[in-house]
């Protein structure tokens, strides 16, 4: 599918930050310059994916980069016995992501794959709320840390030079989405629940588009919700409302707060059973 894409339009898609950082830091230029007003540059730790798909000639590399990542995200998830969770692949969001080559596969890999925690250092708007909702590795922060000095002694000021090309990003905080954004919050009525923390860090983080969106499917428990989400994305797809944040937020956010907060819901205000004991200092002997 990637392939396809790819080939239509010569370019290896979003994948080419990776390979244009790390052949500028091979060459001995700065990748921050010479960017366009519009263009958002990637952290410097992007280098590290690029190095290696430099030997891969033309749009291979992105084909690589999808087909390894969707690969990840089934092994994964087949693993962990959560199958539903692949109904992404099906979804308009799975598909905006291989055309593109961007990074939502992988890091909903992550969720099942700690090894993957250094994501958070390529694009940690998106990767936060999946790593520090679930327990990492000693291995994946080992790495993570590793990468981190490395990039820091090439280049000491780059969280600013990349900082500095943000400016122009295009963005939506779904917590800000009136009048619904703020009911996202009451995710926290299921604060013991992780899903319910990964709800409200993407719900306060920057998204761009629905590539950016696909770890909602990490907060289904089933096909049914799985689904629901398949079809809500294919709506705003077909509609052109993905371009417009309260329907993403109604349409895609509210449907995954439902889930979170249901189970919860049913503890709260399930009918406490006839016959059940009564309180300390009113209970009775037989």
């Amino acid at each position: 599918m990637c392939l396809g894409f790819r080939a239509v339009a010569h370019d290896n898609g979003d994948f080419w930050w990776a390979l244009h950082t790390a052949l500028a830091l091979l060459n001995g230029r700065d990748p921050y310059v010479g960017l366009g007003p519009a263009q958002v540059a990637y952290p410097l730790p992007i280098a590290v994916i690029g190095l290696p798909m430099l030997l891969v000639p033309n749009i291979g590399a992105s084909v690589i980069f999808v087909g390894l990542s969707t690969g990840l995200l089934a092994y994964g998830a087949l693993r962990d016995k959560t199958p539903w969770e692949l109904g992404v692949l099906l979804s308009a969001s799975f598909i905006i992501a291989a055309e593109y080559a961007q990074w939502g596969i992988i890091i909903t890999a992550m969720a099942h794959i700690p090894l993957l925690l250094p994501l958070i250092l390529i694009k940690p708007h998106v990767a936060l709320p999946v790593a520090l909702t679930r327990r990492p590795s000693r291995q994946g922060v080992i790495v993570t840390g590793i990468i981190l000095l490395l990039s820091l002694a090439v280049m000491p000021d780059w969280p600013w030079r990349w900082m500095n090309t943000t400016t122009n990003y295009q963005r939506m905080i779904p917590l800000l989405v009136f009048p619904i954004g703020p009911l996202l919050l009451t995710a926290l009525v299921a604060s013991r629940d992780p899903r319910a923390w990964q709800l409200i860090l993407m719900s306060v983080l920057p998204h761009r588009g629905l590539y950016d969106l696909m770890p909602l499917w990490l907060l289904t428990s089933n096909w049914r919700q799985s689904m629901i989400l398949v079809v809500a994305s294919w709506i705003l797809y077909l509609t052109g409302w993905y371009q417009h944040p309260f329907w993403v937020v109604t349409l895609l956010f509210l449907p995954a707060l439902a889930f979170v907060i249901q189970p919860t819901l049913a503890r709260l205000f399930a009918p406490r059973p006839k016959g059940a004991v009564m309180s300390q200092g009113t209970q009775r002997d037989p």
